[in-house]
């Protein structure tokens, strides 16, 4: 457990409060002076006696320890200061040290109520608790830190642990400032200390942020001479919180309803007094919080000296009094504050991006599918972490491809938002629409794109025949294949450019013939072949059709180029190469169009004008492998 001058929560009813409540009550039975002039937020109390003038502005919250020194310092100065005939003579010098002491002491109570123990069994009196916890099993002692102050006053300090049977600890802290015969005591309670108020973590679907926090605190204050205690008193605060934080669908925390009760016990010579206290407040975001119905108050005294009626009648009084004070508003009020506050320190963790307690869900989930051109309509809606549908509102922040506009911002259970989504051409990554997008909602920030790609579905395999026929005077060449081209290499610009190379894997060529020669002539004729090349590319720009080429080599070697229509005097054949051999590249170049499923039909006639080359070439292709 560890103390924060800013994070811990004050769970105790003011000082200054109980102290007025007490010196009140002991003034019952007697007689007060002339009441002083009091000026600013400070009223008239009667401390031993006489009225005197104390603040009553509500302490905020703050470090337990600083608290607990400013009650030990005040109960110094104010109830053990010594009266006319009193036997306490407190030492100034230990008055001064007070604050430092009850300031070990928390630090000391801090440390006993971490260590390991197990709750305890409750338990009405002494009997019935060591009833349900056992025999002591063991003891120990362990010192804790002390030192002598420059006024000479000696402090001291150790915290005393007493084992049961069934394994739970109580403990006892000690600290004691000595000086000239005179020590001052005090031993804090070892309970619930008042510590850090829990964090909240994500909201709940609905927006709902619960703090729930007990604490004690408190301790024994005494005055020693020698051994013999000449003066003491008990205080024990013990304080609930329970507080709901309202999240709206902008993400931030919009107020908070709390409902604090305070209970109080104070023991010395002649006077017992418990005080309950109760009530709800809400707060706002910004500004004060107000109360949500009558404060309830319920005082019980027990003063030496006076009737069992004149007790009721003051615990009577002082509780209609401190349900209509402004004192028990501000105190009851600052500790909702508190909670407002906690939830506040804690609002990065709903509020930061990308956001770990929402969720953004779409339908059709991210990432879709949809084609350049195509248009979708998209849902959303905002899914808390812990479960359920949130309230929230949609923005887009950007969009890097295609369009994606919100046509309805607000989402709701049941009711999504809405998006209109149409696709680009693909980029590199095959992205045709590509948005950034966040929501606020009340289960807290979050930011999730949506997504949209074209897989493009280009076939893994294109087949068919390809034929051509070429003529120069004195040639004559001609090849008929069937064939088979599988996908090699997709390339996708920025822009949405794409290039699809597909590599020639087959080539069954059923009949090669080449003639050499008019007349009588050479014309060699073969089957099959070797690829030596070939390829066919598709290309298509942004937001236009495909276009392909096509590239064919076959070599089929070894050939043998007979001699005909040559008569009696033929010359010898010889062996070489047919070639069969196709690119547009050579028959005027450019692409042309693809038909629908990707069907490669086309007849490409030209005739070049240098060696005056005509070539009749053309291809039957569809997607598939025929094999």
């Amino acid at each position: 457990m560890s103390f924060h001058p800013s994070k811990s929560l004050r769970l105790a009813f003011p000082a200054l409060v109980v102290f007025a409540l007490i010196t009140i009550a002991l003034a019952l039975p007697r007689s007060a002076d002339a009441a002083p002039k009091c000026g600013g937020n400070s009223k008239i109390w009667v401390v031993n006696g006489k009225k005197v003038c104390l603040k009553t502005a509500r302490t905020k919250a703050g470090h337990a320890g600083v608290q607990t020194s400013s009650r030990l310092a005040r109960w110094f100065a104010e109830v053990s200061r010594p009266a006319a005939g009193s036997r306490l003579k407190v030492p100034a010098k230990l008055r001064a040290a007070a604050p430092k002491a009850s300031a070990a002491a928390v630090k000391l109570a801090t440390r006993a109520a971490s260590m390991d123990k197990k709750p305890r069994i409750a338990a009405n009196g002494k009997r019935a608790f060591a009833a349900a916890v056992g025999a002591v099993v063991d003891t120990i002692s362990v010192k804790g830190p002390s030192q002598t102050l420059p006024s000479g006053v000696e402090l001291t300090s150790q915290i005393d642990v007493r084992e049961f049977a069934d394994g739970s600890k109580k403990f006892n802290v000690t600290v004691d400032s000595s000086y000239n015969g005179y020590t001052v005591r005090y031993q804090p309670v070892v309970e619930e200390v008042i510590g850090v108020v829990p964090e909240v973590e994500c909201p709940t679907a609905a927006g709902l942020l619960t703090i729930d926090h007990k604490s004690s605190t408190g301790g024994t204050m005494m005055v020693l001479k020698g051994k013999g205690v000449i003066a003491a008193v008990t205080e024990k605060f013990h304080d609930t919180l329970h507080a709901t934080g309202h999240v709206g669908r902008d993400a931030k925390l919009h107020d908070v309803d709390a409902r604090v009760t305070m209970k109080v016990e104070h023991y010395e010579r002649g006077l017992q007094m418990v005080i309950q206290l109760a009530g709800g407040f809400s707060v706002p975001r910004e500004g004060d919080p107000a109360a949500t119905g009558p404060l309830s108050a319920d005082i019980k005294l027990k003063v030496a000296g006076a009737s069992s009626a004149e007790e009721k009648a003051a615990a009577k009084q002082l509780a209609a009094q401190s349900a209509s004070s402004s004192a028990t508003i501000n105190s009851l009020g600052s500790q909702a504050e508190v909670a407002r506050w906690r939830m506040m320190q804690d609002e990065y963790k709903w509020y930061s991006l990308p956001g770990r307690c929402a969720n953004l869900r779409y339908s059709p989930d991210s990432v879709a599918k949809l084609a350049a051109g195509k248009s979708l309509q998209v849902s959303g809606r905002v899914e808390a972490s812990s479960g359920g549908e949130a309230s929230g509102e949609f923005t887009v922040l950007s969009v890097e491809r295609g369009s994606f506009t919100v046509t309805k911002a607000q989402s709701d259970p049941g009711a999504p938002a809405r998006f209109a989504a149409k696709a680009a051409s693909p980029d590199a990554e095959k992205l045709t629409v590509g948005a950034d997008v966040i929501a606020t909602s009340t289960a807290g920030r979050a930011q999730w794109g949506w997504y949209a790609k074209d897989d493009l579905n280009l076939p893994e395999k294109i087949s068919g025949t390809i034929s051509s026929t070429s003529t120069t005077p004195g040639t004559y060449d001609f090849f008929h294949s069937w064939v088979v081209y599988t996908l090699d290499e997709v390339y996708v610009s920025d822009n949405g450019y794409i290039s699809a190379w597909y590599k020639l894997t087959t080539a069954d060529q059923d009949e090669v013939q080449q003639d050499i020669g008019v007349g009588c002539r050479w014309v060699g004729k073969g089957s099959g072949g070797n690829i030596e090349a070939g390829d066919i590319e598709l290309n298509k720009p942004p937001g236009g059709e495909w276009t392909h080429a096509v590239m064919y080599d076959v070599e089929v070697p070894n050939t043998t180029f007979v001699p005909t229509d040559c008569g009696p005097e033929a010359p010898p054949s010889f062996t070489g190469t047919l070639v069969g051999f196709v690119n547009m590249a050579m028959l005027g170049g450019g692409f042309e169009p693809v038909g629908d499923g990707f069907h490669l039909d086309a007849v490409r006639t030209y005739t070049d004008p240098a060696s005056q080359r005509s070539t009749v070439a053309s291809w039957s292709l569809e997607p598939g492998d025929p094999q």
